[in-house]
């Protein structure tokens, strides 16, 4: 979704994302090798297209001129090689641009019911994420004194904490559409996160409605393997996991202005 692509603070993917389903992020890449524009659609033709259908949005990037490019456009007609948009642009270009679908289909995300179902978390005053690994296994000596074990399974554990961070991102709740993922905010909000990622009060709501498992999403940064057009590979950034809040404290430090308090939390997930 645009709203996860285009956090770029830091030239590098987020660090972590919560989310209730382990597919808000959908793996298809399209290898755009013809585009023809009839100044109201544009027809893309190349390889894996098959796999975007109608009502699929996605992301064009690389092709020259940049008038062939869109950020999270919805596709209005579709067949086994190609796939089209509304637009007005004229032209016919061969190039090797590509074409990235973040979701299956609007349904997954364009539902009121779904509004809640992520939570990107900030790295505001966040600490380093300690990783660790927790092995079940049957461990028993034999009568030789020889030590024997039987091996089950290796769970992650994950502990993260941040100081002075903020008890909400923004000054009022930041809308989204839920069907493209972009803003529709109409005003100016005033952004207490340095890159709008979950307050406070956003991680306690989470553990407060989220009493069992859900999926967290760490984004390893690995420029070296994608040199050219690295935010086209973002699901090859991402390690999803099964887990649960095994721990879950806050302390409310001071108040930082009329609209939010300074938090210190500190949280530690299992593997389910």
């Amino acid at each position: 979704m645009t709203y996860i692509e285009n956090r770029k603070k830091y030239t590098r993917p987020q660090a972590m994302i919560w989310a209730e389903s382990d597919n808000i992020i959908d793996s298809v890449t399209s290898v755009i090798t013809n585009v023809v524009a009839n100044g109201t659609a544009i027809v893309f033709t190349g390889s894996n297209t098959a796999s975007i259908t109608t009502g699929n949005f996605v992301t064009i990037s690389g092709i020259t001129p940049s008038t062939f490019n869109f950020n999270n456009v919805q596709v209005t007609q579709s067949n086994a090689t190609t796939f089209t948009v509304s637009s007005n642009v004229t032209g016919t270009y061969t190039s090797g641009g590509t074409a990235i679908k973040y979701i299956s289909s609007t349904s997954e995300v364009g539902s009121t019911s779904n509004l809640n179902t992520f939570l990107i978390l900030s790295d505001h005053n966040r600490s380093e994420i300690d990783l660790g690994k927790t092995r079940i296994e049957n461990r028993q000596r034999m009568i030789n004194g020889r030590m024997r074990s039987f091996h089950v399974a290796d769970k992650q554990k994950i502990s993260v904490s941040w100081n002075m961070l903020p008890s909400r991102r923004f000054s009022d709740n930041p809308l989204f559409n839920t069907t493209t993922g972009q803003s529709t905010m109409t005003g100016t909000l005033d952004q207490h996160t340095v890159d709008g990622g979950a307050g406070g009060a956003d991680l306690l709501d989470w553990y407060d409605n989220h009493t069992g498992p859900f999926w967290v999403y760490l984004a390893y940064d690995k420029p070296s393997n994608f040199q050219t057009n690295p935010y086209d590979h973002l699901t090859e950034y991402i390690e999803p996991i099964e887990m649960y809040i095994a721990d879950f404290s806050y302390t409310v430090v001071q108040r930082g202005g009329s609209t939010f308090d300074f938090w210190n939390v500190s949280v530690t997930l299992e593997e389910v």
